[in-house]
């Protein structure tokens, strides 16, 4: 008889059960980061007034250029712009920032290597500019987003409303104790969206992935020749930055690719 392995195949119930829920975690988030204008600045890029000459003046009109200059969306400029113009903010701008928190473990260079590390950050890191993607091209259910997660992250097709639909038997049972505790911590209908409670949010995630670790690694990766200079100390952090910055454009592309070209399930 062959030996049972400590690690059973995740199966499509708790993938769908994860993303579905980590995707009521991220959608908050992005809202927040959305619509976020605590000094009115956004607001005040629609109505531009010279306002006058003191220093206080002076400051508010360089945030308000620098505000909407950037393309932060609610800004006048974020209206005008198109989607792919959206889409490249997120991905470009936002994902060059957030790149580097997910290559930051490729400092130690081997070691990071050989733990899930990497592979946790980049899934969830990928996960929130796809959810952000998704809402620029109008897509806010949150099926059709777990779908599309699912189809680019992990590499399956499921129709997650039907899946989520049925009670789990069999296979599909084996790892519910599991996912359903992990459900319940990242699940908290009372979420603080406060900046600390965003930071929560979004640990939460990346803890809510864990009890799928086993098919993180199928998500779009960093290729060579940059994995190999991942293993060299120092250098490996470079190299996972600019490996990760490719492997999010490649996974942003393909979410957009099938959202012109839905797959059927």
């Amino acid at each position: 008889m062959a030996p049972t392995s400590p690690h059973p195949t995740i199966s499509d119930h708790d993938i769908a059960r994860v993303l579905h829920t980590a995707t009521g975690v991220i959608n908050p988030v992005l809202d927040a980061v959305e619509h976020w204008d605590a000094f009115g600045i956004k607001r005040m890029t629609f109505d531009p007034r010279p306002g006058d000459d003191s220093l206080l003046g002076t400051a508010t009109r360089a945030l308000q250029w620098f505000t909407d200059s950037s393309g932060v969306p609610g800004t006048r400029t974020w209206e005008k712009w198109s989607v792919e113009q959206r889409t490249e903010w997120w991905v470009g701008r936002v994902g060059r920032l957030s790149t580097a928190l997910v290559a930051y473990p490729g400092v130690f260079g081997a070691l990071a290597d050989r733990l899930p590390v990497q592979d946790l950050l980049g899934f969830a890191h990928q996960a929130f500019i796809i959810c952000a993607v998704q809402r620029v091209h109008g897509v806010h259910d949150r099926f059709d987003q777990t779908d599309q997660l699912i189809a680019v992250l992990c590499d399956r097709v499921i129709d997650s409303r039907v899946v989520l639909s049925r009670t789990p038997t069999g296979d599909d049972a084996r790892g519910v104790a599991r996912v359903e505790k992990a459900v319940e911590v990242a699940a908290d209908p009372h979420r603080d969206l406060s900046p600390m409670g965003l930071v929560r949010s979004v640990g939460s995630v990346v803890g809510l992935l864990r009890s799928i670790t086993d098919v993180l690694s199928h998500r779009p990766s960093p290729r060579q020749p940059w994995r190999l200079l991942s293993a060299l100390p120092v250098v490996g952090a470079v190299a996972d930055y600019v490996g990760e910055q490719s492997a999010l454009r490649r996974a942003t592309e393909a979410a957009v690719a099938s959202l012109r070209a839905p797959v059927r399930v």
